[in-house]
C-alpha cells in the first residue's frame, strides 16, 4: 500500500478484521440509560455517508436510535461505521420533533484491534431551527484506555442545552470510527436556564469547520488525559508496592486537579513532541507527584526488554544489571536501560563512557553511540517509546520529574575488525557533576564476521521526495544502508515518460534526470522496483489508451530505451524489475499486469518483472504468470493461503513478503523484527514494510499532521530512528545468522565433521525458528523476544563450533 486512499484503507482493515476474530468479545451489551431518551425512534443523517462494508446497510437511519445494543462490533448491521480516508469530521444529525431540554448524552464506540480508535471528540451541537447551531460541549471527557479491544459508552452529563436539532460532529481518532447507540437523555430545565459552552452562535454549513478548528485543543484534552490515566495507573501501582498512604492520597489528589484543570482549560498549549511528556503544565504536577512516590530526589537505573513498550511513569522494576551484548565484526547490535526520576524535580543527567577494555584498547564512541528514546504520540493516544533522539557521551540532557525513559544503545562493528574476545566498559551517569549510578556494559565479539551483504532483500519503499528527506538526501542513503535495506523503489515520478506522436516515434528523448539523481543518490542500492505507475494513468504512456500496435510500439521503446540507460549506469537486468501496478487486483492483473510483463518477455527475456498482487489474485493466476512474473511479493495477510506460498516458492528469483502498514502501535519485536523470523520459516527471499517515510513524519504525533506509518521521524536534528526501524534492522540481520548457520552446517555435514554441532544446526533451523515464530500468521508475541536473543547467542556458539 503505497497511497492512503479509503479504498485501500478498507481491503487493509478487512483483511486485519479476520486476523483479529479472536479479540472480538461478545460480552459486553448496554442497557438503556435510565430516563426519557429523546432520540429513541429517530432518524439520523450522515454526513458523510456511513461507508464500512461488514455494517453498513439501509438499516443505518435508525441503527443509532432503536435502544438495541452489540458491544459495536464492526461485522454486525446494528453498527454504524465509517473509513475515515481524508475525511476530517463526520456530522450525525438527529431532528427531535420538537424543541427539548437536553441533559446528558452518550455515545457507545469501540476501540482496539485491526486499527480501531475511539473517536478523538463528538462534539455537540443544539439548534431551534436547523440553521443557527450553539456548542453545547463534547462528550468524550474520560481517556479510555485503547492497546486492545474495548467497547465503551462515553457521555457527558449536568448539560443545559435547549432544541429540537441535534448534530454530532464527530472528530475520528484513527483510520475507522464506528458508533453502536446514542442517547439524548431529557433535562429538567427550561429554555431561559440552557447554558453553552460558548456564547457564539454556528451557521449550519460551518459547523464542520468548527469542529475542526477545535481540533488542537481536543489533541489536548485527550493526551492530557490519557497521560493523567497513565498518573493514576501509576500511583495505585506504588500503593500496591508500599508507598505510605499520605504520599499516595496526595498524588491521586494532584491528578484529579490536573483534570479538572484541563477539562475546564480552552487556551491551547504548544507541545514540545520532541521532548516527550509531559506536554503541558496540566501534566507537570501530576507527572512531579508520581516523582515524589518514586523515592528521594536523584534517579533509578533499571532495565527490561529492549523491545516492549516502557510507559512514561512506569515503575522501576529492578537493579541495574549488567548490559551484555553478543556480536560479529561487521554489524549493528542494540541494548537499553531505564532511568527513572525520583523526587518532585526534574533531574539534569549526562552520560559518560571510558575506552573499552579487552583484547584491544578501544575509544568507546568508535563503536557505542547513545540515544535518548522520546515518547511518542499514536494513534489512539498511545504513548511508545519509539523516536531515538541521539545524546553525545558527556552532552546534558533533562529528565523530567516522574518519568521513566529508556537510553538506546547502539554498537556498531560495521566495517570493522576488532579481536574477538570481551571487552567492557561502564557508563557513569552525573547530575551535576556528582555521579548518580553507573551501567556496567558487556561486549563480546565472536571469531566470525557478518557479511557485507545481506542475504534476504530489504526493501521499505523509501521515497526520496518527501519534505522530510529532501535536502537530507545523502543522510537518507546511508540510513538505509546502515539497517540493511538492499532495495529501492523508482517512484513513478522519478522514471521518464514519453511524448510520442500518433504513430508511435518519441517526438523528444526520454529525460533520466530524476532517474539518475536516485541512483548517484543510492549508489549501493542492489535492486531497483521500476514502479511505472499505470493505476495512475501512465499504463497510456502518452497514447490514446493501453494495448494496441502503437502502444506496443512505444512500450517496446520505453522499456528497451529505460533498459539501456540503466545499463550505461552500471545497474544490469538482473539489478531491476518492472513493477506496474502497486497491488493489483484480479481484473488489473489480467487486462494490465499480465500484458505487460508477457511483452516485456518478448522484447527480452532477460528483463525482470515484479507483483505484489492481492488476495483477489488466485494462486492459480499466480501460477499461469510464473512464464512472465519474476518474483513475487504477497502481503502477510495473502500468505495466510498456503497456496500464494507454494506459488511464490517456484518463482525464478526467491519471492519477498511484505506489510503494508509501519504504525507506531505495532510491537518492535512481535511486527517488526519478528518479520524477518517468519520470512525465513516460509522460504522467501525479501522482505518489505511500508514505508520508510511519509507526509506525516514531520512530527512525533499522529495527531498534528496525520498518522504516520513512516518508520523513521523528520526532525531539526536530521533524520530519527525509531526503535521499531531497528528491530526491523535486528531481524533482516537475525535472518542472516540462520542463513549462515544453515550454509555452515551443510558444508560440515558434506566434509563428514562435527556431527554434534551439524544436528544442533538442524534443530536451531526448525524446531528453534519455530518457536520463536510461533503458531499466530501475522505476527509473533511481542513477550517471544527473549526467545529470539537466546536463539541468536546459539547460533554463534554452533557457529563456532561448526568451523572447529
Amino acid at each position: 500500500m503505497k497511497t492512503l486512499s479509503a479504498v485501500a484503507l478498507m481491503v487493509m482493515v478487512i483483511g486485519a478484521v479476520g486476523a483479529q476474530e479472536e479479540v472480538i468479545k461478545r460480552e459486553v451489551r448496554w442497557s438503556p440509560t435510565p430516563g426519557i431518551n429523546l432520540a429513541k425512534g429517530k432518524a439520523c443523517a450522515f454526513t458523510p455517508a456511513p461507508n464500512y462494508g461488514l455494517c453498513t446497510d439501509a438499516g443505518d437511519a435508525t441503527d443509532l436510535t432503536d435502544g438495541l445494543y452489540n458491544a459495536c462490533e464492526w461485522r454486525e448491521k446494528g453498527t454504524v461505521g465509517w473509513g475515515v480516508g481524508r475525511n476530517r469530521v463526520f456530522l450525525v444529525d438527529i431532528d427531535l420533533g420538537a424543541e427539548e431540554p437536553i441533559g446528558s448524552i452518550t455515545f457507545d464506540s469501540v476501540t482496539g484491534g485491526a486499527q480501531v480508535t475511539f473517536p478523538s471528540a463528538v462534539l455537540v451541537f443544539v439548534s431551534s431551527d436547523g440553521k443557527q447551531y450553539r456548542y453545547l460541549g463534547d462528550v468524550m471527557t474520560e481517556a479510555m484506555p485503547q492497546e486492545q479491544f474495548l467497547n465503551h459508552r462515553f457521555s457527558v452529563t449536568g448539560l443545559k442545552g435547549f432544541g429540537r436539532y441535534v448534530r454530532l460532529a464527530i472528530l475520528p481518532g484513527g483510520f475507522y470510527l464506528f458508533c453502536d447507540e446514542i442517547e439524548i437523555m431529557k433535562g429538567d430545565h427550561t429554555a431561559e436556564q440552557s447554558r453553552y459552552a460558548g456564547d457564539q452562535t454556528i451557521a449550519a454549513e460551518e459547523v464542520a469547520n468548527f469542529a475542526v478548528g477545535l481540533r488542537p485543543w481536543v489533541n489536548q484534552k485527550n493526551a492530557t488525559l490519557t497521560l493523567l490515566r497513565y498518573a493514576d495507573e501509576a500511583v495505585l501501582e506504588r500503593r500496591q508496592a508500599g508507598a505510605p498512604s499520605g504520599k499516595v492520597q496526595k498524588a491521586l489528589e494532584a491528578v484529579e486537579r490536573a483534570r479538572q484543570e484541563v477539562l475546564r482549560a480552552r487556551d491551547v498549549q504548544e507541545p514540545d513532541l520532541l521532548a516527550g511528556p509531559p506536554y503541558r503544565s496540566f501534566e507537570r504536577g501530576a507527572f512531579a507527584a508520581v516523582g515524589a512516590l518514586n523515592g528521594p530526589a536523584g534517579i533509578r537505573l533499571w532495565r527490561n526488554d529492549d523491545w516492549s513498550w516502557l510507559k512514561p511513569l512506569a515503575r522501576p522494576q529492578r537493579q541495574m544489571p549488567e548490559l551484555a551484548v553478543d556480536m560479529m565484526n561487521n554489524e549493528w547490535g542494540s541494548a537499553s536501560f531505564n532511568v527513572t526520576s525520583c523526587g518532585e524535580k526534574a533531574q539534569e543527567l549526562q552520560f559518560q563512557a571510558a575506552d573499552w577494555s579487552g583484547p584491544q584498547t578501544v575509544p568507546a564512541a568508535q563503536v557505542l553511540s547513545l540515544a535518548q528514546v522520546i515518547h511518542s504520540e499514536a494513534f489512539g493516544y498511545n504513548y511508545r517509546d519509539d523516536a531515538l533522539v541521539p545524546v553525545k557521551l558527556g552532552e546534558k540532557i533533562s529528565l523530567p520529574a516522574g518519568l521513566s525513559q529508556r537510553l538506546w544503545l547502539t554498537f556498531k562493528t560495521r566495517g570493522m575488525d576488532l579481536k574477538p574476545g570481551t571487552y567492557r566498559t561502564a557508563i557513569t551517569v552525573t547530575n551535576d557533576g556528582k555521579k548518580v549510578g553507573q551501567v556496567p556494559v558487556r561486549l563480546r565479539v565472536w571469531p566470525l564476521r557478518f557479511p557485507d551483504q545481506t542475504t534476504l532483500h530489504n526493501n521499505t519503499w523509501g521515497y526520496f521526495n518527501e519534505k522530510v528527506i529532501v535536502g537530507r538526501e545523502l543522510e537518507t542513503a546511508q540510513n538505509l544502508l546502515d539497517h540493511y535495506n538492499t532495495s529501492l523503489v523508482i517512484n513513478h515520478s522519478y522514471l521518464p515518460y514519453p511524448k510520442p506522436d500518433k504513430d508511435g516515434n518519441f517526438t523528444e528523448p526520454l529525460d533520466f534526470t530524476k532517474l539518475d539523481q536516485m541512483i548517484a543518490w543510492n549508489p549501493e542500492c542492489r535492486f531497483w522496483l521500476l514502479w511505472a505507475g499505470f493505476e495512475f494513468g501512465f499504463d497510456r504512456l502518452g497514447t490514446p489508451k493501453f494495448g494496441g500496435p502503437v502502444w506496443e510500439k512505444v512500450f517496446t521503446q520505453w522499456v528497451t530505451q529505460i533498459r539501456d540507460h540503466l545499463a550505461e549506469k552500471g545497474i544490469g537486468k538482473s539489478e531491476f524489475a518492472w513493477y506496474w501496478w502497486d497491488e493489483p487486483g484480479a481484473k488489473v492483473w489480467n487486462e494490465k499486469c499480465l500484458p505487460a510483463a508477457k511483452l516485456v518477455k518478448q522484447i527480452d527475456p532477460q528483463m525482470l518483472c515484479y507483483e505484489n498482487a492481492v488476495a483477489q489474485v488466485t494462486p492459480q493466476m499466480l501460477e499461469e504468470g510464473l512464464p512472465y512474473f519474476d518474483l513475487y511479493c504477497p502481503s502477510i495477510g495473502g500468505i495466510a493461503n498456503r497456496k500464494y506460498v507454494e506459488v511464490c516458492r517456484k518463482t525464478r528469483v526467491p519471492s519477498w513478503v511484505y506489510a503494508c502498514a509501519s504504525e507506531k502501535n505495532s510491537s518492535p519485536f512481535g511486527y517488526y523484527r519478528w518479520f524477518s523470523w517468519n520470512a525465513f520459516k516460509l522460504g522467501f527471499g525479501g522482505i518489505g514494510m511500508w514505508v520508510y517515510v511519509d507526509a506525516n513524519s514531520q512530527t512525533l504525533s499522529d495527531y498534528t499532521g496525520g498518522v504516520s506509518y513512516s518508520l523513521i521521524y523528520g526532525s531539526p536534528k536530521g533524520i530519527l530512528n525509531s526503535k521499531r526501524w531497528e528491530a526491523w534492522r535486528q531481524g533482516v540481520a537475525d535472518y542472516e545468522y540462520l542463513v549462515m548457520l544453515r550454509s555452515a552446517a551443510e558444508q560440515a555435514r558434506q566434509a563428514g565433521k562435527a556431527p554434534e554441532a551439524v544436528a544442533q544446526a538442524e534443530s536451531l533451523l526448525t524446531a528453534g525458528v519455530d518457536e520463536v515464530v510461533g503458531e499466530d500468521i501475522y505476527q509473533g508475541d511481542p513477550a517471544d523476544s527473549p526467545k529470539a536473543e537466546a536463539m541468536r547467542l546459539k547460533i554463534l556458539e554452533c557457529l563456532v563450533a561448526l568451523s572447529k
